[in-house]
């Protein structure tokens, strides 16, 4: 028996090895032949002071008027009309410039946005225009940049038709999403006065996110192997839930650039390319004719608010973020050229952006959304397949049981037993030994064991990875480290998978059955009942190893 246990064992350690080897060839089938590099795109800046002066030019300071304040109604279509708010600076003579706002990603109003900066702008006499984002053409789902770019085109028509406006030098400012938006304007409509973009993505939205949350795993402290399964669902195609707008060629419409341009980024912005961005929109700039591009970096952050890293309402502006907005409006709309301003066009605190946006974007073997998806229902149909059959299985063989005792007590003790179908006394002593002969409705105990065991294993495994999972993204939306929860509990779920590849090693070994005393061979599992419930708990525990394997519990 000992010898017998000794062979289990070895063959048990044999076949683990081997799965292992299979998973962690798996794991690595499904990751893309592309990773996150280190940034080595710079920008060098001298000067801290972001201060925007032009030569020969005094231009009106944030106070300078006050602020008439009126909420308008747009008509985008037939059937969409929006509200905005538009403020105007007091008592302001002559034609005035204006800027139109454009948000980011997000669904706030125009009483929710920018309100801070548009009065500012008012009050050194630029009219601005705030207007509501149009939401029922703007899901988690669709996005069309376009169309938003001909509705907020209507909202710019309007301030450049007022007759106290100055249309040459009516612009725009967007932020972060917007900004792809506002390319898209600069594109057909290269006649508005000026852009100003904060934040801006300047890539898609796949390689800005692959950059961005990469950063946000290193900042957090993840470990490095559920950093780099970043490039595994970020490269994986979206279109069967929508998403289209991932893909939004940004660099397209970068040469669209042709106004006067002002770019801001916050030095604590981890999710923007900040320096390489930054490098490419001066390169296509420049390629376009156009070098009156003034860059300004703040310490601050996504959207140049300072107190926290992420976007926590009621956060105070980058000091002097709004007086250089308006200086440099106004001078643009008195005329300066690039060769016009007195103070440096790139400008600030030095920024360092430490990963690169990648270049190109293959997956690996699960190249798809649906395909990740369906990998986790057909695992949760197998593992509630196995449960019900589980039950439906010993449900019978207890009625079974009580059905043949009950025979047993009612036919005579002879010979004649036998000829009624009941088993001899010596063969029902038998016990464990003959569990899972033809006779019997039971597994053998080894197998039986085994298949409860990965049931749990499949159960447990998933509900700590989901957990894990749901823990890891709270921590890199807020931005909170917690590298020691992350790594202890990254370390149990690596003890789970090595647990679950020998539980599955287990099954497969008890699947050969077993000889008995005189040397016949006793299968582990007859019967269609028996041989679906072990393919179900089979399929369970391989899809469940593929999900881990997928998540990096195979990658050293």
């Amino acid at each position: 028996m000992a010898v017998y246990r000794a062979r289990r064992i070895l063959e048990v350690i044999g076949v683990s090895a081997v799965l292992l080897a299979v998973f962690g060839l798996l794991g690595l089938s499904m990751t893309p032949d592309w990773s996150i590099r280190t940034n080595t795109s710079h920008v060098t800046v001298q000067p801290s002071s972001t201060s925007i002066a032009a030569r020969g030019l005094t231009t009106a300071s944030e106070g300078t008027y006050a602020v008439a304040t009126s909420r308008i109604r747009i008509k985008l279509s037939k059937t969409v009309t929006i509200s905005a708010l538009l403020r105007e600076p007091k008592n302001a003579s002559g034609k005035r410039p204006a800027c139109l706002f454009i948000e980011g990603a997000g669904t706030g109003s125009s009483s929710q946005v920018f309100g801070d900066i548009a009065h500012a702008m008012a009050s050194a006499g630029i009219v601005t225009l705030v207007p509501d984002k149009r939401l029922d053409n703007y899901t988690l789902q669709h996005r069309d940049y376009q169309v938003m770019a001909n509705d907020y085109m209507t909202s710019l028509d309007l301030l450049r038709n007022r007759v106290d406006i100055d249309a040459s030098h009516t612009g725009i400012y967007a932020e972060s999403e917007g900004t792809w938006i506002a390319s898209v304007m600069a594109h057909d409509h290269p006649d508005i006065g000026f852009m100003i973009l904060t934040s801006p993505p300047v890539v898609s939205g796949r390689q800005q996110m692959a950059m961005a949350a990469t950063r946000y795993m290193q900042y957090i402290g993840a470990p490095e192997p559920m950093t780099r399964d970043i490039s595994k669902v970020i490269s994986m195609d979206f279109s069967a839930v929508g998403l289209q707008y991932a893909d939004f060629p940004a660099q397209h419409y970068l040469p669209s650039f042709t106004m006067p341009l002002m770019v801001n980024f916050g030095t604590e912005d981890i999710s923007m390319p900040i320096e390489q961005g930054a490098n490419e929109l001066l390169a296509a700039a420049a390629k376009a004719g156009n070098r009156n591009v003034t860059l300004r970096y703040y310490p601050a952050n996504h959207q140049i608010r300072v107190g926290s890293h992420t976007a926590l309402p009621g956060l105070p502006l980058a000091p002097e973020y709004t007086r250089d907005l308006e200086h440099w409006v106004n001078a643009v709309a008195a005329g300066t050229t690039a060769d016009g301003w007195s103070t440096p066009m790139i400008a600030g605190t030095q920024p360092h952006q430490k990963l690169a946006t990648p270049e190109r974007m293959s997956s690996g073997i699960v190249h798809s959304l649906t395909g990740l998806l369906a990998m986790i229902v057909a695992m949760a149909v197998a593992l509630a397949g196995s449960i019900i059959g589980g039950l439906t299985l010993a449900v019978t063989a207890v009625t079974r049981g009580c059905r043949q005792r009950w025979q047993e007590r009612r036919a005579p003790r002879s010979a004649g037993s036998q000829a009624e179908g009941i088993l001899p006394a010596r063969h029902r002593s038998a016990g464990n030994d003959l569990a899972g002969t033809e006779a019997s409705p039971h597994f053998n105990t080894s197998l039986a064991a085994s298949l409860a065991m990965i049931m749990l294993f499949v159960a447990g495994s998933m509900g700590l990875l989901g957990w894990y999972l749901v823990t890891l993204g709270k921590a890199a939306v807020t931005l909170d480290v917690q590298t020691v929860l992350l790594y202890r509990w990254w370390k149990a779920l690596r003890v789970v998978t090595l647990l679950g590849v020998v539980l599955l090693a287990w099954m497969l070994v008890a699947l050969r059955g077993h000889r008995d005393s005189s040397g016949s061979r006793i299968p582990a599992v007859h019967g269609f009942g028996h041989v679906l419930e072990v393919g179900l708990i089979a399929a369970s525990a391989v899809l469940s190893l593929s999900l881990l394997a997928f998540w990096g519990l195979f990658t050293l």
